[in-house]
């Protein structure tokens, strides 16, 4: 196998958030057997590349060659180094091509700091849906040579955020940082990602905090009686209402373990479609109430 170049150098004074031309690297199978590529990447994200040919798998015969083109798009300043490597059965396994760029912040530039989980993403303990979570905070930071001019920070459904962050047209001064609040206050119950934005004059703008969270249904309890609390056997439909507690949206009523067409009154209270044949015969029905992702009570 022989690459060229060996090494891809895109030279100094690039400016963070801009884009260079691309460089090609070409891969050349010089064996006399087929050549199986099972993966190509980058090892930085200051770099961008597009595979052409070469998407993995793929298996190149003798005389073969492929191509992978890469820019540098650099996400701060200083000489940023990467790596773009071929996985494939060639003796020692991988191929790799060094990278190299030096780059050049020349207005604001935001940084974004926080506990965040091995995805980026802000994480909430579970939430009990309706109610609001402990803020927990971010900070945002001018590493950048310029005044930030922040227009606008905003969170996408079932996520709320404040923040002390000056507003254009007052500048946040270079080294100069601010905090962002965020909560969580699901509306369902399940998984819930979300996206605080952050609209502004600095490269990659806007920039983005990326939230997740687990909203829970409350465990619901009835209140006895249900109205009514008898029926006649034999008797025509009717409408149950099941007073309580801790009844979420999406609540269900069952008779004897199957589910009825229910209305989501309140918190406490819901009403329920009983069918005549649900009374047909004497006897004693079990009436329970099952929010959404809990189990019936």
């Amino acid at each position: 196998v022989v690459i060229s170049p060996p090494s891809l150098d895109f030279g100094s004074g690039v400016a963070v958030g801009t884009t260079t031309s691309p460089q090609t690297v070409t891969l050349t199978n010089y064996g006399d057997a087929t050549l199986n590529i099972s993966d190509v990447a980058l090892s930085s994200s200051n770099y961008i590349f597009q595979v052409n040919n070469c998407a993995a798998p793929l298996s190149l015969p003798p005389g073969g060659n492929c191509t992978v083109d890469v820019v540098f798009q650099p996400l701060g300043g200083g000489t940023l180094s990467g790596n773009l490597t071929f996985t494939d059965d060639a003796s020692g396994g991988s191929q790799t091509v060094p990278l190299t760029g030096n780059a050049v912040v020349t207005g604001p530039l935001v940084s974004l700091t926080g506990i965040f989980n091995f995805a980026g993403q802000l994480g909430f303990a579970p939430q009990l849906i309706d109610t609001t979570s402990a803020g927990r905070t971010v900070t945002l930071s001018n590493t950048g040579v310029s005044d930030l001019h922040i227009t606008s920070i905003t969170a996408s459904a079932d996520y709320g955020v404040s923040d002390d962050c000056p507003r254009s047209p007052t500048g946040l001064a270079p080294s100069g940082s601010c905090t962002l609040t965020i909560t969580f206050t699901p509306s369902a119950t399940g998984s819930i990602a979300g996206t605080i934005s952050i609209s502004d004059d600095a490269p990659f703008n806007p920039q983005s905090v990326k939230t997740i969270g687990t909203g829970y249904a409350p465990v619901p309890q009835i209140y006895q009686p249900t109205v009514p609390s008898a029926a006649t056997a034999g008797g025509t439909g009717f409408t149950l209402t099941v007073n309580g507690s801790g009844f979420a949206t999406g609540a269900t009523v069952n008779w004897n373990g199957s589910a009825r067409s229910t209305s989501f009154i309140s918190s406490s209270q819901l009403t329920a479609t009983i069918n005549a044949s649900d009374i047909a015969n004497e006897g004693t029905a079990l009436v329970t109430v099952t929010n959404p992702g809990t189990a019936s009570v």
